[in-house]
């Protein structure tokens, strides 16, 4: 599974956009996704080219709901955290 890109939107920071490149890895967030739906959910699904975008919209919580982690254990990328707003990675 290989997350190419995670960013957030510098004007919209409780978003985060995931670039995917392959099914299981599209698969394995949504399974996040729909074990973290009382906090976060998917806004938009692109597919282009052989990739999926999912662009997820964090709500904001006081407490840590484990996503950034299950996310991080999930996909490999070492400290795949919410990164600052406009900050793009690459595994």
């Amino acid at each position: 599974m290989t997350l190419t890109r995670m960013f957030s939107y510098p004007r919209a920071p409780h978003t985060l956009v995931l670039e995917l490149d392959t099914p299981d890895a599209e698969c394995a967030v949504l399974e996040l996704v729909r074990r973290f739906s009382r906090w976060h959910r998917v806004e938009s699904r692109v597919v282009y080219g052989g990739r999926t975008e999912l662009v997820l919209l964090l709500r904001p919580v006081k407490k840590h709901t484990g996503f950034e982690r299950a996310l991080d254990r999930s996909m490999g990328v070492s400290g795949a955290t919410l990164y600052p707003p406009g900050t793009s990675i690459a595994s």
